[in-house]
Parts: structure tokens; C-alpha cells; sequence
């Protein structure tokens, strides 16, 4: 069975596939509290991502959150209601002025600068090259060379960067994508918020919209992966093979960055496992 999720002032709602609510997770009765983990996303709903590890979340709902408040006594009347929904709207408004830039927007700007380096330090490098080939030793062509060297220092003090704050806001995903490629991906999606809301189809196939579009305008074949083709579980296999590892890695991974997103507990080793289990099965 299919399950989607929506969060409010009242709490987390599971629906079922006829839109009737199968679970029910209140939020704290204290609207400061409330609204802090609204803001957050916090550990409250970890375990319904355990639960329901393909349950979608919902960026609306036509549900009649009054009406059941009302009848599972929630709140005590309509006016009741309605001072709930505004003492956590203000709370929520005040920590929402107040809070820093989100990490994973600093994390996918930190990916998207070593992307830039990447791509100007190789194409110096040959100038430099050229330049030395013609004058082995001149005024420009040190200080040329001393800048290259500083783009270099600069990388790599980014790249580190890059690996650390990817390992602390997606230790899951990280632990099986590795670091980069796992920044890579969150850059590709958008933020932690985006990535984890994502199907597992959008997943495997993030990095190859064009082919994507292409075979939408019925041009081309439809891709079996985007930038998940880096994972090594997926390129080290055969190329008929490579569709259904890629199709098993981002169902995992779908699990994963809403663990990742909502503060779940660490999970990737056992999910590693059966990555490396598939992965036997595949290749023989």
C-alpha cells in the first residue's frame, strides 16, 4: 500500500491510498515547541520514515484538519482552533526571521565553486604549459604559475569543506555515495527538503535531463541513470545490468535522504549491505 504524508500546526498525518488518515502524530501542545519543529524537521518524524520508507510527503492537502481536530478532541471548539493555529503561525514566523542560511544551500553553493575550479585549473595548466614551451622562464609565466598553485590550495581547502559538511547534514548518503558525489546530488536536486520529497525514478535519473527531454519529445532512449553513474556499484557493472542497479541504488537512497533530512538514526551500513548483496546478484 501506498502511503503520503502531510505536517501542519496540528502534527504529521498519514494517509492511505483512499486518503483517509491511517496514522496520526501530534506535535507538542506548546507552540514554541511546536513551531521548532515544524522549522526543523526534527527527530519526531523518524520513525514514520523507518515506518514507511517510500511514503511521499505532500506539499498540500484538500483534508478537513478542523473537523478532525474537532472530533479526536485536539482542540476544544472552533475558536480553540483557530488560537492554536495562530500562536504557532507567530512562533514559527519569529524563528523563521531569526534562523541562518541553511547549510545544504551553503553546501550546494561550496560543490557548485569546486565545479568552477575544476574547470579553470586544468585549461591554466596547458596555457601555463604553452607559455613554458615557448619562454621556459620569464616574469608572467612565474607569477602565472604562483596563481595556478593558489586556484590549487584554494580547491582543495574547498573540497575538504565539501566533505565534511556533507558527511555531517548526510552521513547516510554520504556513507554510500562518498562525499562529493553525494553533494553532487544534493546540488542536482536542490536542497535536503527537495531530495528528500523526490521518487526514486527523479533520483536515478538527476544529471540526464536533457536525455530525459530528449526522450520525452521521442528523440531518444530513456536514461537508466544520471550522475549516479559515478557510483562505482553502477558503472563497474554490465551495461545491460546498469539500469536495474541504478533503479535499486535510488530506492535506497530515496530511504535514505529522508532519514538524512528528518534526523534519523544512522542506517547506510545495513543498507550497504544489500547494495553490495544486488550488486553479487547482478554481475554474475
Amino acid at each position: 500500500m501506498k502511503f503520503k504524508s502531510f505536517t501542519n500546526f496540528l502534527g504529521t498525518f498519514v494517509f492511505n491510498e483512499k486518503g483517509k488518515v491511517h496514522e496520526f502524530k501530534p506535535l507538542p501542545k506548546e507552540p514554541e515547541q511546536a513551531a521548532k519543529i515544524l522549522l526543523k524537521k526534527s527527530n519526531f518524524v523518524k520513525d514514520l520514515v523507518k515506518k514507511y520508507p517510500n511514503i511521499r510527503e505532500l506539499d498540500h492537502s484538500d483534508f478537513d484538519f478542523r473537523a478532525f481536530a474537532l472530533q479526536e478532541n485536539i482542540v476544544k471548539n472552533e475558536k480553540d482552533y483557530y488560537h492554536k493555529l495562530q500562536k504557532i503561525a507567530q512562533n514559527y514566523t519569529s524563528l523563521k526571521i531569526n534562523e541562518s542560511l541553511p547549510e545544504d544551500l551553503y553546501l550546494i553553493e561550496l560543490i557548485k565553486l569546486q565545479q568552477a575550479l575544476d574547470n579553470s585549473i586544468n585549461p591554466l595548466k596547458e596555457r601555463l604549459l604553452a607559455l613554458k614551451n615557448v619562454k621556459e622562464t620569464s616574469y608572467v609565466g612565474r607569477k602565472f604559475e604562483f596563481k595556478i598553485k593558489e586556484l590549487k590550495e584554494l580547491h582543495d581547502e574547498v573540497e575538504k569543506q565539501v566533505s565534511e559538511l556533507a558527511k555531517e547534514l548526510m552521513p547516510n548518503v554520504s556513507y554510500i555515495l562518498g562525499e562529493n558525489l553525494a553533494a553532487h546530488l544534493l546540488s542536482l536536486a536542490g536542497s535536503m527538503q527537495k531530495l528528500a520529497r523526490m521518487p526514486s525514478s527523479t533520483i536515478q535519473v538527476l544529471g540526464a535531463e536533457k536525455a530525459l527531454f530528449r526522450y520525452l519529445k521521442e528523440q531518444g532512449k530513456a536514461p537508466k541513470h544520471g550522475i549516479l553513474f559515478l557510483y562505482p556499484k553502477i558503472n563497474g557493472i554490465r551495461k545491460e545490468k546498469r539500469g536495474a542497479m541504478a533503479r535499486f541504488v535510488a530506492n535506497k537512497l530515496t530511504i535514505l535522504s529522508k532519514v538524512d533530512f528528518y534526523g534519523g538514526e544512522f542506517m547506510a551500513d545495513q543498507i550497504k549491505k544489500q547494495i553490495e548483496e544486488k550488486y553479487t546478484s547482478l554481475k554474475k
